[in-house]
């Protein structure tokens, strides 16, 4: 194989590995909102995966949007 088959080969895996990842990170999410949250919040609802999913990538965009911002000073 040449360089750019290996390279793009290397960037699909790459790809598929992290979302993988950040799949698996929102199951966890998921069950802390449903099983402890609800729990503790009658009116709370249990959300789906999708939800927590979302919930999580955004959580992580304002969490390092935070921590970036204020070690700049």
């Amino acid at each position: 194989m040449d360089k750019l088959t290996t390279g793009l080969l290397t960037a699909l895996f790459v790809f598929v590995f992290l979302g993988v990842i950040a799949l698996l990170m929102a199951w966890p999410f998921m069950w802390l909102w449903n099983y402890a949250v609800t729990a503790a919040i009658t009116v709370a609802k249990p959300i789906e995966y999708w939800v927590a999913f979302s919930l999580m990538f955004f959580l992580s965009l304002f969490v390092k949007a935070a921590s970036s911002s204020s070690s700049s000073s």
